[in-house]
């Protein structure tokens, strides 16, 4: 008795699959070599070439001979600052690109080096001359910046320990002139024979009788002294505090100066001498030890690795369509295999 019973089968044959990749390599090859040359085309004249610029600023300890310190910021603190608005805002007008640039997409980054001392500005932009620009206009707000919150610091510090120093003279002036200068001290002139005898000679009575004289010495009050001690050294002290805050307001005037020289210079040219003489502003706690130059690669686009990824990429595409071809013109069949048994 004979029972056929129908079954499929699908079966992957390496060698029909390596067949179809041969008789399909021209397809292959057209896609790859459209995906390589839409690549190079836009790599080469359509994506506008990215410049990058980098500054340098190392984080210094400001050492002054003051009666108080700055108070010291971190390397994080200034890569906050240079995220403000305010920050941005200088920045901008110092290069005179205001409005080109919004807040949240500033054409800046900074970054903290591996040795926490050192603050790295980058920048990234279509002209490599405004990339090293901006690098150096970000590097220089930054010296300014740190300049004006240390002077900042120093004359409050300064300003609330000469408030203290003159309340405290006030009133040390004020106890001493409650206190009296002098004071009456009765002796016995039993205490010196000597001066008794003198004494006794010269008016004429016995040496015993002029031991039981007294007399009035005025002396000067112990306190009443201590008090201009105190008064003559909180004096010295209001003088030198003044002294030190007229250093600190001549410096942050130099530190001024040095800033609206770069600025005033910035939007012709970021690149000058300006920004060098900002290392001189003696409050800073940041120092320009890399100013930016306008470098002469661009780093984007990378034309060779965006045409290999187009050429990897249009061989798989090429594949694909290789096979969905091979697979639309072949005929959907169903092998019925007919089994006899006994």
């Amino acid at each position: 008795m004979v029972d056929p019973t129908p079954y499929y089968e699908d079966e992957i044959d390496l060698r029909q699959l390596l067949q179809t990749l041969v008789d399909g390599w021209k397809v292959i090859a057209a896609i790859t070599a459209f995906a390589v040359a839409v690549s190079g085309v836009a790599s080469f004249f359509v994506i506008a070439p990215t410049y990058q610029a980098q500054a340098l600023v190392m984080l210094n300890d400001l050492k002054l001979n003051a009666p108080v310190e700055p108070l010291a910021l971190g390397p994080e603190t200034y890569v906050t600052l240079a995220e403000s608005p305010s920050f941005f805002r200088k920045f901008s007008e110092d290069l005179g690109i205001i409005g080109e640039f919004r807040v949240t997409d500033k054409p800046y980054s900074v970054n903290v080096a591996d040795d926490k001392r050192t603050l790295m500005i980058t920048v990234k932009d279509h002209d490599p001359r405004r990339a090293a620009a901006m690098a150096n206009a970000a590097a220089a707000e930054l010296v300014i910046h740190s300049a004006a919150i240390n002077a900042g610091n120093l004359q409050g510090a300064i300003d609330a320990q000469l408030a203290s120093a003159q309340s405290n003279l006030r009133s040390l002036q004020d106890l001493a002139a409650k206190t009296p200068r002098t004071y009456a001290l009765k002796e016995s002139l039993a205490n010196d024979p000597t001066f008794a005898a003198l004494v006794g000679q010269r008016l004429g009575i016995r040496p015993d009788q002029a031991a039981q004289l007294t007399m009035t010495v005025e002396v000067l009050n112990p306190v009443w002294q201590d008090l201009q001690t105190k008064i003559t050294e909180a004096q010295t002290t209001i003088q030198d505090l003044e002294q030190e805050r007229s250093r600190i307001l001549a410096a942050a005037a130099q530190g001024d100066e040095l800033a609206q020289a770069f600025r005033a210079r910035a939007k012709s040219d970021a690149l000058g001498d300006g920004l060098l003489n900002l290392n001189q502003t003696q409050l800073s706690s940041l120092a320009i030890t890399s100013p930016a130059v306008e470098p002469l690669k661009p780093v984007a686009p990378r034309k060779a690795l965006n045409m290999a990824v187009a050429a990897v990429l249009g061989v798989m595409v090429g594949v694909f369509a290789v096979f969905f071809l091979d697979f639309w013109r072949r005929p959907v069949s169903a092998a019925t295999v007919t089994r006899d048994a006994a």
